[in-house]
């Protein structure tokens, strides 16, 4: 069964095959005051909680850009993960500045990458 639903802000999961991959994951939802004034962290317990609840095993993380509500949660997100999390460089280096510990595969204009069986995702540029 196929399943799509929107999580907020960019965010979007897709479900196929017991298998859930995640475009611009935010969950953390900083306050005006920690934007403006707070150390921005992801909410790991929010996090934890949403892991639980996934409908399917956390089987790749697609990001299109690291804005604040698109790649934040990433690199906790990431280390529960079992397929590839796929970005920019500069995602690679916020994960690498967090202690992620997961690869993170940096991409650009056009290049393929496969996250599973039958599922593959193509980066396409834009400007935003």
């Amino acid at each position: 069964m196929f399943k799509l639903r929107w999580t907020g802000c960019a965010g979007v999961e897709i479900t196929w095959q017991d298998k859930t991959v995640l475009i611009d994951p935010y969950h953390t939802r900083l306050s005006k005051k920690q934007m403006f004034f707070g150390r921005h962290q992801p909410n790991t317990a929010v996090l934890e909680q949403y892991i639980e609840e996934l409908p399917g095993e956390l089987s790749g993380i697609i990001v299109g850009h690291t804005h604040i509500d698109h790649a934040m949660d990433v690199p906790v997100l990431a280390r529960w993960c079992r397929g590839p999390v796929v970005g920019s460089q500069s995602l690679k280096n916020l994960a690498t500045a967090e202690g992620a510990g997961v690869e993170i595969t940096a991409t650009w204009g056009r290049k393929s990458i496969d996250l599973f069986k039958d599922a593959r995702v193509t980066m396409i540029p834009s400007r935003h």
